[in-house]
């Protein structure tokens, strides 16, 4: 039980992440607020903890694989986003402070869940 809720926490996370996304291109009715800027990191970084949490030991690599993986590609489009803003190929609406938040914090934490080791030290 505590997997499916962290799982439905962790999408609820990258929704808001997608949100922050597509709303500095105008993409969504309206404008990310607070509440999209604090759900991303809470929900995606605390449902995956939880999920982690009601994994068994074995499959705990794999659910840090795909949760870093997809805060990568989640980065890799808000950098994409900046490149096309930069160029003028896309015209950001709302500013592009929320893509710069995607980039460094769904960056950093998804190189670093990627990275983690396959077991603990001393394990196995």
């Amino acid at each position: 039980m505590l997997r499916i809720a962290g799982l439905v926490f962790a999408l609820v996370g990258l929704g808001a992440g997608l949100f922050l996304l597509a709303g500095s291109f105008g993409l969504t009715p309206s404008a990310p607020g607070l509440s999209a800027w604090i759900l991303f990191p809470a929900c995606a970084f605390g449902g995956f903890v939880l999920a982690a949490l009601g994994s068994r030991t074995g499959s705990l690599p794999v659910l840090l694989k795909v949760a870093g993986g997809a805060l990568v590609l989640l980065a890799a489009a808000a950098a994409v986003g900046l490149l096309l803003a930069a160029t003028g190929f896309a015209q950001v609406t709302n500013g592009t402070g929320s893509l710069w938040y995607l980039l460094v914090v769904a960056g950093l934490s998804g190189i670093a869940w990627l990275l983690a080791p396959e077991r603990p030290e001393g394990r196995g």
